[in-house]
C-alpha cells in the first residue's frame, strides 16, 4: 500500500513545475529524506524503493534521527546530488520547507509525506502524499483500548493547527 500511496509523490517530485522553474537535474536519482528510525519510515522507504523498482531510478536515502540540524545537512546532501527529485518525510515544517526552497532553486521538485498546511511555503513543493489522519486517530484509540483496558480518567488525543497532518 505505501508504495502506491507514495508513487503519485515521487513522480510529482519529477515531473511538473512553473514555467519559469529551472530544468531539474537529469539524474536518474531520487532522493528521500526520512525523519528517523521507526515504523513509518520504514513504511515510506519501503514503498518508495517499490516506486522505483523497474523504473531505471536510483533512491538515495537519508536518515535524520529526528534532528531538525541532520535533516537540514541530509536535504542540503541530496541537493548536492543533483537528484531528479525529493521526497521528504519532515522532522520540522520549517526545514523541510527551506530545504524544498532550496531545492526547486536548482529545478529538484519536491514531494513531501507530510502536508506543510497552506501558507507561504507550500508553494516550494510540487506534490503532497496525503497521510489519512482519521485514520491514524483510530489506530491511536485502538491502542488505547487493547493496552490500556482499564482506561484512565481522562485521554487526551490532539491534532497541532497548521501542521496539517495531525489536523483531522
Amino acid at each position: 500500500g505505501a508504495g502506491l500511496v507514495l508513487a503519485p509523490g515521487v513522480i510529482a517530485a519529477c515531473g511538473g513545475g512553473g514555467s519559469d522553474a529551472p530544468s531539474p537535474p537529469r539524474a536518474k536519482r531520487i532522493g528521500l529524506s526520512l525523519a528517523g528510525d521507526y515504523p513509518f519510515a520504514v513504511c515510506v522507504a519501503s514503498g518508495a524503493f517499490r516506486a522505483v523498482q523497474g523504473s531505471g531510478y536510483e533512491l538515495l536515502v537519508t536518515q535524520a534521527g529526528f534532528s531538525a540540524t541532520q535533516e537540514i545537512k541530509n536535504l542540503s546532501k541530496l541537493i548536492d546530488a543533483k537528484v531528479a527529485g525529493l521526497v521528504i518525510q519532515p522532522v520540522s515544517v520549517e526545514g523541510a520547507t527551506r530545504g524544498a526552497q532550496f531545492a526547486q532553486q536548482t529545478g529538484i521538485r519536491v514531494s513531501t509525506t507530510m502536508s506543510p498546511g497552506f501558507g507561504p511555503g507550500s508553494k516550494f513543493f510540487a506534490g503532497v502524499v496525503v497521510v489519512p489522519g482519521r485514520e491514524g486517530g483510530r489506530m491511536i484509540g485502538r491502542w488505547l483500548i487493547d493496552n490500556v483496558p482499564g482506561g484512565g480518567e481522562i485521554i487526551v488525543v490532539q491534532g497541532i493547527l497548521g501542521q496539517g497532518v495531525s489536523e483531522p
